[in-house]
């Protein structure tokens, strides 16, 4: 027998008793619920090119006999409780060393309970294209010698606790590289620009850190770029105009930082974005009245800033909105009545804009898959049943006690604060 698959909701072990299957090349049992310990047993059949133990309830350690399996190209043990070191670190030229496993182009080690730092010598694998480590509990700093792992495409070190850590600038060398995240660790510093080399990269992912310093505006160099995520960094200084040049980014995430300045009017050239948020920092001046080319947005997300001006009429455009959140800024004048034309919009908020006024305009009634509009904190004055004529729609509208509304479809929800 050459191959085992299986996705039979398998319980129970692994048989130590498989070490007799000895021309097994390919091992999958992903997507059961085989418990247990992984058998030492398995790293005696040297045939093997394939261990796929994903999707699981396997615990202890990873086997070091897996260092005896020369031949093998793809480990996947994610999203199961294996615990313990990643066993690199014991071993470094000996025969019983998973860096001795120079064929292996995929390794998936996520979502488990593996613990210590990310030792170096992984950068020993250098056909490896696929690596996952994310959803760990590894600390420590990234090995700069990640750097010479020219092959590599994917790289996810994800939800870990890399505290007190740069984002090595020798990252920046790996021109295969097309998936990179590092989100949710600690790590400090600023952003290097030599990730700006990187040409083949489509996702940057280097949210809920405690990152620094400015955006490089070199990173308007990665023509391939489809999703950027900044959020939730410390990150000041304003947003560079040449992000408008990612002309196939269709996820752009700057929330939760220090940035200021003005939104630059060259966003409005990322006319493949689906989705686009800048809120929670200290962005001032207007709302670019291109950005009536993103045609393709279903969320535009512009709460928490400081901008002002008037709601662009050129947002009626934006008829795949189904999120558009405004709210507490300084925005002026009245709601247009071209937002009427957003009949995919589920949540408006446009509240806590003092200096907002006028009347809810007629044409809001044609928001037809509204259930969530927030008011409250304007000087609007408003007669808003008619928001109500449709029976099947239920609408939420969150306002202050000044309003008179008794329709049975709206409720006041005072501590509601957007």
């Amino acid at each position: 027998m050459k191959n085992i698959t299986e996705r039979n909701n398998l319980r129970g072990t692994i048989p130590t008793e498989i070490q007799l299957l000895t021309y097994l090349q390919h091992l999958s049992f992903e997507d059961n619920s085989i418990d247990g310990h992984i058998p030492e047993e398995l790293g005696t059949l040297g045939t093997l090119a394939v261990v796929n133990l994903a999707n699981n309830s396997l615990r202890g350690e990873v086997p070091r006999t897996f260092g005896d399996l020369d031949n093998l190209t793809k480990l996947d043990v994610s999203n199961n409780k294996i615990t313990g070191l990643i066993p690199f670190e014991f071993w470094t030229e000996n025969r019983n060393e998973l860096s001795s496993l120079l064929q292996l182009t995929y390794l998936d080690l996520s979502n488990n309970l593996f613990r210590g730092t990310i030792v170096r010598q992984l950068s020993n694998l250098t056909q490896l294209t696929y690596l996952n480590l994310a959803e760990n509990q590894l600390t420590g700093s990234i090995p700069r010698e990640f750097g010479d792992m020219l092959s590599i495409a994917h790289l996810n070190l994800s939800r870990n606790r890399l505290t007190d850590s740069l984002v090595p600038s020798e990252l920046g060398k790996l021109a295969q590289l097309r998936y990179l995240d590092l989100t949710g660790n600690e790590l400090a510093g600023t952003i290097p620009s030599t990730l700006a080399k990187l040409a083949q990269l489509t996702s940057l992912n280097l949210a809920d850190n405690r990152l620094n310093g400015t955006i490089p505006s070199e990173l308007g160099n990665l023509a391939q770029l489809t999703t950027l995520d900044l959020t939730g960094n410390q990150l000041a200084g304003t947003i560079p105009s040449e992000l408008g040049n990612l002309t196939q980014l269709t996820t752009l995430y700057l929330y939760i930082n220090q940035l200021n300045g003005t939104i630059p009017s060259e966003l409005g050239n990322l006319t493949q974005l689906t989705l686009l948020g800048l809120s929670n920092n200290q962005l001032s001046g207007t709302i670019p009245s291109q950005f009536d080319k993103l045609t393709q947005l279903s969320m535009l997300s512009l709460f928490f800033n400081q901008l002002s001006g008037t709601v662009p009429s050129e947002l009626g455009s934006l008829t795949q909105l189904t999120k558009l959140f405004l709210s507490v800024n300084q925005l002026n004048g009245t709601i247009p009545s071209e937002l009427g034309n957003l009949t995919q919009v589920v949540q408006l908020w446009l509240a806590n804009n003092t200096l907002l006024q006028g009347t809810v305009p007629l044409a809001l009634n044609h928001l037809v898959n509204l259930v969530d509009l927030l008011l409250q904190g304007t000087q609007i004055v408003r007669d808003v049943s008619f928001l109500c004529e449709d029976v099947h729609r239920d609408v939420w509208l969150v306002i202050d006690h000044t309003m008179n509304v008794s329709c049975l479809c709206c409720a006041f929800i005072d501590d509601y604060y957007y």
